[in-house]
């Protein structure tokens, strides 16, 4: 995850979760809450159980609000050997800047009506009668 991001810009949060142990992990879910960020997806995901030299993936979407802190929680729900419900909760702190300025595209180009393209020009029917009798006639192009 990145140290610092703009506020108001969309942050990918993807975690891999390993289960390095011998024997397989119960989740129930990882649950994201934020403080200064709104969540865009993932914010209650559903795990399932996690065998032993497995692992899954968490993906989950957050947008800063304002600049300042951002704080990050995700808990794991899940069910110990005894079937006791456990967390394993992962706090991770960034800081949002101010989001930048809008991109001044300088004074736009004054509307010509035509975009500046040269006109065709247009032959009224006495100017049509007339270029086709030249042309019967020999004297015209």
């Amino acid at each position: 995850m990145p140290t610092q991001v703009n506020a108001g810009d969309s942050v990918a949060l993807s975690l891999e979760i390993a289960n390095r142990g011998r024997k397989p992990v119960n989740f129930a879910n990882a649950v994201i809450t934020t403080q200064n960020a709104d969540i865009t997806s993932g914010e209650t995901t559903y795990l399932g159980p996690v065998q032993s030299n497995d692992q899954t993936t968490l993906d989950a979407s957050f947008t800063p609000v304002s600049e300042g802190p951002v704080v990050i929680t995700v808990t794991f729900n899940y069910t110990d050997d005894l079937n006791r419900p456990q967390t394993i909760v992962q706090t991770y702190n960034l800081d949002a800047a101010a989001a930048p300025p809008p991109i001044d595209f300088g004074t736009p180009p004054p509307d010509f009506g035509n975009n500046g393209q040269p006109e065709e020009p247009t032959l009224s029917s006495r100017d049509l009668l007339g270029h086709a009798l030249l042309g019967l006639l020999g004297l015209g192009s």
